[in-house]
């Protein structure tokens, strides 16, 4: 299964890889009951038919985007049968995305659920574009988890004020019922972001807020809702002007 494609491991129920760089390549189809991979690292280039059948679980954690975008590319046209996909965006400087649905083979059509960490401080615009392409590969999406960090020490948030405009764009999706937003810290971006959501998803049946910061380097509390009245304001700046069934939750 490494580095010799004539490898099997027949056996193997779940592999996680840990900054091995060693790690050149990897055959999935040599081992038929893989339901569980999980990747923290440079990415080894990864093969397969895209017929992974026993394939459910996959988190992606490149620590290293340049070195890992096409080897990543390579991952995504042999897992078109995953159920649930969970993806890490660690450095926040990078202005390029290793997700391109355009050059998937197959969609993502057995995905329920996505979870993806994104830096706090991404530009609205980079999350729209990056969600688009996501969406767009996974049609029948059921679940959708985003779970927002602070940035490392020294890095600025500058970009998350510079929200862009709050248009819906061209995004459409007709599966997707229920949002969970961790790690809001409210700003005119995210309130932006949500909006676009509701706007889009026309089967969302819940959107579930929750105001705490999502563990990077430690924990870092996010003042908790007090007030009924501030949740009102909130919900109202939210819907305003949009059509949408979804029932907006603070947790």
């Amino acid at each position: 299964m490494v580095s010799d494609s004539s490898t099997r491991a027949p056996s193997l129920e779940r592999l996680v890889i840990y900054k091995c760089d060693r790690l050149f390549c990897l055959t999935v189809d040599n081992a038929p009951r893989l339901a569980t991979l999980v990747c923290r690292g440079i990415a080894p280039w990864i093969y397969g038919s895209g017929t992974a059948r026993s394939l459910r679980f996959v988190e992606l954690s490149p620590l290293n985007f340049r070195q890992s975008q096409e080897r990543l590319e390579s991952f995504f046209q042999c897992i078109p049968k995953v159920q649930v996909l969970e993806l890490c965006f660690r450095d926040g400087r990078v202005n390029r995305f290793w997700v391109q649905p355009t050059k998937f083979p197959n969609r993502f059509e057995n995905l329920k659920k996505l979870l993806i960490h994104l830096p706090r401080m991404w530009p609205l615009r980079w999350i729209k574009k990056l969600l688009k392409n996501l969406l767009e590969a996974a049609t029948f999406l059921e679940k959708f988890h985003i779970q927002f960090f602070a940035p490392s020490p020294g890095t600025s948030e500058e970009w998350s004020s510079t929200p862009s405009n709050d248009s819906a764009d061209d995004l459409q999706h007709n599966c997707l019922t229920q949002i969970v937003m961790e790690g809001c810290t409210w700003t005119a971006a995210q309130i932006m972001l949500i909006r676009h959501l509701l706007s889009s998803c026309g089967a969302l049946r819940t959107v579930l807020l929750i105001p705490h910061h999502a563990r990077q380097g430690g924990v870092a509390a996010c003042p908790l809702w007090s007030m009924k009245d501030g949740k009102a304001v909130t919900v109202s700046q939210l819907r305003d002007g949009i059509h949408s069934n979804a029932e907006i939750i603070f947790g």
